[in-house]
């Protein structure tokens, strides 16, 4: 018996001391180079003089200089002989180009004349190969589900007492958002204009220079040396005429059509086929690179809902604007004054963020307020926990795809029925048709996210929305009771739920790891108590002598602490505190490792 006692898990061998310890709060973790006093990780070396690539000697250093008088096949052919490369040339290659480099390495201006003259090169050991940049097959991978995920939402308040012609009062308003993830539509699209018309422009004639020899002294007749005068006379000069050539390619000789891009895309597999040039090739290479990065980034979002059951001096809410949290140190102050910048807040305006150098302060405890947080989100949970009683509501962790909505509902479906009373009279005979139809209402706790990623920021902006539901009691529908009074039916009842309704619906942007406090969403709940003396109590008359009543008003606020960490890897969203907890006490016995 003492074992059993001891020993809840006998199997594992652990007592009851051992989930305590399992269960009770961790230190933070501090990496080795913190503890070393270091500010980071140190760099790793970098070389100071960049290497050649495998397969390559060192580039040598050629030069330059055409004017549209050469052909583009003897400017290649020129350069490899400087550079003293093999040279493998596309005999297709025809026109001329106007370019000069002075004392530059050899693939670099390779790399200028192809992107000019809309060529491809490579180089191959001591081999260099140019050819036109014609279009060719490229398949590329794109790990994403194929699927069209639609959500919407709204919220609306109707204030209108009284409605009717000539008789409407109050107000309303209502906010709707629309969101749709159409991701290989959206993909399409953005490589189809990319590709464009399939052509790559080029700054070269498409003909090749023609060039002629004419004397420039024709009428001088060539004698012999040593006619009868004794008079030499020379040959005529010869000079070389180049031709002008048309910059907008004329459709000359050798000139080549241009054959249509095109793009097929496989969305099971999640892989797309191009046919295009090189030079866009590059560009859909570069353009799905960003689009990979940018679809695949994950977020942690991680949430606190807390109710704050508040103490009879703090019937106002909690004094945000008297309490401040310095991320750096950890530490909370409290201090009779707020600062200059919050007087906007304090005001009565309404919620607003407060960024104050990684501090953060929320003021205005009348109404709701959003606000910054530090690093540490238990030291504010326990400096709250001065204003009242503390009770945590939910604690949910979900790893979130950027712009992808997810929604947590930890709530149970309370159910209830709608009735529908039909009674007819035919001929003196009543008859009554009852149905119902059945209906439900969450009660507990929802959140709604939607996160969209800036890497390059590191920031996080979401559309956030969290519900607390609380059924109050039920009011049976009077048009029943109504109906059935008038058929003499009895024993129906339809009675609907009244719910409390604790929501925040706003689009705010957060640092990577920075949580978010938002608050002053008060609510009052009445007990009434009832002691009396036994028998006497309830005796008539006399009876409220031996009683006594009293009504006990309870005051809470809601606190809900938000925060989004943009995960390097998908292995970061499990903790190597979850890591522990579930090798411990989950007692699986598969070969699982988490």
């Amino acid at each position: 018996m003492a074992q059993n006692y001891l020993k809840p898990d006998r199997g594992a061998g652990f007592e009851i001391q051992d989930y305590k310890d399992g269960l009770a709060e961790r230190t933070p973790e501090v990496e080795s180079d913190e503890l070393a006093g270091g500010g980071g990780s140190i760099p790793p070396l970098q070389r100071y003089i960049s290497s050649v690539p495998d397969g390559l000697k060192p580039m040598p250093l050629v030069s330059i200089s055409v004017n549209q008088s050469v052909p583009l096949r003897d400017i290649l052919f020129e350069l490899a002989q400087q550079a003293d490369y093999d040279l493998e040339l596309d005999p297709k290659i025809r026109g001329s180009i106007i370019f000069t480099a002075r004392e530059k390495p050899f693939d670099l201006v390779i790399e200028r004349i192809a992107d000019v003259a809309g060529l491809r090169y490579s180089f191959n050991d001591e081999t260099l190969r140019v050819e036109l940049d014609t279009p060719y097959n490229q398949t590329y991978k794109i790990d994403y589900l194929s699927y069209i995920r639609t959500s919407s939402g709204s919220i609306r308040n109707n204030i209108a007492v009284v409605s009717g012609e000539g008789a409407d009062t109050g107000s309303t308003f209502e906010a709707t958002s629309e969101s749709e993830s159409d991701f290989w539509g959206e993909l399409e699209t953005g490589i189809t204009q990319i590709l464009g018309d399939g052509t790559v422009g080029s700054l070269r004639t498409s003909s090749d220079p023609f060039i002629t020899a004419t004397e420039q002294n024709p009428d001088v007749v060539p004698l012999m040396p040593g006619g009868a005068d004794g008079i030499t006379v020379q040959p005529p000069d010869a000079i070389l005429r180049v031709d002008s050539l048309p910059v907008d390619g004329g459709g000359g000789e050798g000139e080549a059509v241009p054959q249509p891009a095109t793009l097929s895309i496989n969305k099971q597999a999640g892989v797309i086929n191009v046919f295009a040039p090189e030079k866009v090739q590059e560009e859909i290479d570069a353009y799905l690179n960003l689009v990979r990065r940018s679809v695949t980034a994950q977020v942690l979002i991680e949430a606190k809902i807390l109710e704050v059951t508040l103490n009879d001096e703090f019937v106002a809410g909690i004094d945000w604007r008297a309490m401040s949290l310095f991320s750096g140190e950890g530490v909370l102050n409290f201090s009779t004054g707020g600062f200059g910048s919050l007087d906007t807040l304090a005001s009565g305006a309404g919620a607003g963020l407060v960024p104050l150098s990684g501090a953060a302060t929320i003021a205005d405890a009348s109404s709701f307020v959003v606000g910054f947080a530090g690093n540490d989100v238990q030291a504010l949970i326990h400096a709250i926990s001065g204003f009242g009683t503390v009770r945590a509501l939910a604690s949910p962790r979900l790893t979130v795809l950027n712009n992808q909505s997810a929604v947590l509902n930890v709530a149970t479906n309370r159910v209830f029925f709608e009735v529908d009373i039909d009674v007819t009279t035919d001929d003196g005979v009543t008859q009554t048709d009852i149905d119902s139809d059945i209906r439900n209402v969450p009660e507990g706790v929802l959140v709604n996210v939607q996160p969209s990623i800036s890497l390059d920021t590191g920031t996080v902006s979401m559309a956030v929305r969290p519900t607390i539901t609380n059924i109050i009691r039920s009011i049976p529908d009077p048009a029943i009771q109504f109906v059935t009074a008038s058929a003499g039916i009895t024993g129906v009842v339809s009675n609907i739920p009244e719910v409390n309704v604790q929501e925040i619906d706003s689009v705010i942007q957060v640092r990577s790891g920075q949580p978010i406090v938002m608050g002053g969403l008060l609510q009052d709940s009445t007990t009434n108590e009832q002691e009396s003396v036994p028998v006497l109590g309830e005796i008539p008359m006399v009876g409220s002598l031996f009683r006594s009543q009293a009504d006990l008003v309870k005051k809470t606020e809601l606190v809900i602490f938000l925060k989004a960490t943009i995960l390097e890897s998908p292995a970061d969203s499990i903790h190597n505190t979850d890591r522990d907890l579930y090798r411990m006490f989950s007692g699986d016995r598969r070969p699982l490792k988490l």
